[in-house]
């Protein structure tokens, strides 16, 4: 008989490919990006995988782990309400696992229910203090909430506690850009370019800076790379749709 970990394992396949695309990709725009990338075959695969957290979930139905990993997948099919469901049971069955608050905070950031992603990521740093993404993910709702000096704090936080974390300092900049400091927000811009230098998005934001403070050959440059980067993606399109507004 196979077990609920063998099929959690075999679900956690597709997991992996997931949050690896998402720590370079915007909140905003992930969800987007699979609804557009998923052909026919792959979808048949997040049916396969969504089987398995069934069947783990029939065997062990307090397994937590199983409820917070299908909710993954179905946040990444869209299906938002699913997903919140799963992160309410797994929290039900483990109130500790502080993954699955994160999970579901993205889902509230997607939904631009700040508050309430922001109270998920307070309960992440709660239960785990040294989780960078939650400090990154609180840095970004203040960021959209234009609180750009806390959002500065939070970022830096993220890369103490990771100083290899590209997004974070990219992320960083655009918070110092909005305060017009352009001197700091490049340095971020140009570590986040120094540790990822095949990430489009790095490109784009400095490219924006640039843009913002009439550095016209310098944006240029920057969203040309992006767009060399990823020509046929969002963030390639953002580029070229900021190509048109320089001078």
């Amino acid at each position: 008989m196979i077990s609920e970990s063998f099929l959690l394992y075999a679900g956690r396949s597709f997991i992996y490919w997931f949050t690896e695309i998402s720590k370079a990709t915007p909140i905003a725009s992930l969800l987007n990006l699979f609804l557009s990338c998923f052909s026919l075959s792959k979808w048949r695969l997040i049916i396969w995988y969504i089987s398995c957290f069934n069947k783990a979930i029939e065997l062990k139905p307090d397994y937590a782990d199983a409820y917070c990993d299908r909710g993954i997948v179905y946040y990444s099919k869209g299906d938002l309400s699913k997903a919140l469901a799963d992160y309410a049971k797994a929290i039900s069955y483990d109130p500790k696992h502080y993954i699955t608050y994160f999970n579901r905070g993205a889902v509230y950031f997607y939904k631009n229910d700040f508050d309430m992603a922001l109270a998920d990521y307070d309960m992440v740093t709660d239960l785990n203090p040294n989780f960078a993404p939650a400090y990154n993910a609180k840095g970004l709702i203040y960021y959209e909430k234009e609180k750009y000096d806390q959002a500065i704090e939070e970022y830096t936080k993220a890369i103490k506690l990771d100083p290899s974390y590209a997004n974070a300092y990219c992320n960083r900049g655009n918070a110092y850009d909005e305060k017009n400091d352009l001197k700091r927000a490049l340095q971020d811009y140009n570590k986040a370019i120094s540790l990822k230098p095949n990430d489009a998005n790095n490109y784009c934001d400095r490219g924006t800076a640039y843009l913002n403070s009439e550095m016209y050959k310098q944006a240029k440059s920057d969203f040309e790379k992006a767009i060399s980067l990823d020509p046929n993606g969002p963030v390639g399109a953002e580029a070229k749709k900021m190509l048109k507004e320089i001078p």
